[in-house]
Order: structure tokens, then sequence, then C-alpha cells
């Protein structure tokens, strides 16, 4: 048995990947749904393969540290920030089925922090 999916906000469903990046920024807090059945079955070694390349930028690693440095000393206040690729911003969720892709949307802009907290810290 498996339990439906649902995903939240407005929706719109696209057959291209032109398509689905003009939808993304209509959508914030929702989802798009990409579906081209004349694309085959998406579950093979190629349509995945695809996939993964067309959101690879979703795997971007690229941050800074605020005060400049602190990322690899032991001072109780540092902030570090993962500096988005423009993919990462917009986008919290890519599920792939064998017919459709689905894309979740972040309802905004996406930060992501690591803030330390506390008086003790190991040394590096």
């Amino acid at each position: 048995f498996r339990a439906p999916l649902y995903y939240g906000g407005t929706t719109e469903t696209v057959n291209s990947f032109e398509q689905l990046w003009a939808a993304i920024p209509r959508h914030w807090g929702g989802h798009v749904i990409l579906q081209n059945p004349s694309w085959g079955p998406f579950l093979t070694e190629h349509g995945l393969a695809n996939f993964f390349k067309v959101f690879a930028q979703l795997h971007h690693s690229s941050w800074s540290d605020s005060p400049a440095g602190c990322e690899s000393t032991a001072a109780a206040i540092c902030t570090v920030t993962v500096d988005n690729a423009a993919m990462q911003a917009v986008i919290t969720g890519v599920h792939i089925t064998n017919t459709n892709v689905v894309v979740e949307v972040a309802a905004s802009p996406v930060v992501l922090n690591a803030v330390r907290h506390g008086t003790e810290w190991l040394p590096y």
C-alpha cells in the first residue's frame, strides 16, 4: 500500500523544461508538474541521468562566513551562510515518477545559515 502524495499551494502542469522554468516564479509555495508522454518513461537510466543533469545546480556548494575566517576557528560568534545557486533559492524538492516530475517551489527565497550558539567550542 502506498499513501497518496500531496503537494501544497498552487500548481501548474507543463510539458517542457522551458515551460517549467517559466512556471516556477508563478507558484511560490506551490509546485509545478512536468509531464510529457512523448518522452517515454522517466524512471530509466537515460531518464534519471537527464533529470540529475538538469537539476545538478541543486548540489552547488559555495558558502561564506561572518566574521570572515570564523568558520575554521572556535570563535563563539560565527555565521556560515550558503551562497545559493539560483535553483537552490527557489526549489525545495524534486520528485521523479515514471510519468512526471513534481518540482516543489519555496514559499520565499531560501536562505541557509548555520549560526553558532553557546560559549564553548571544540578547537579545530
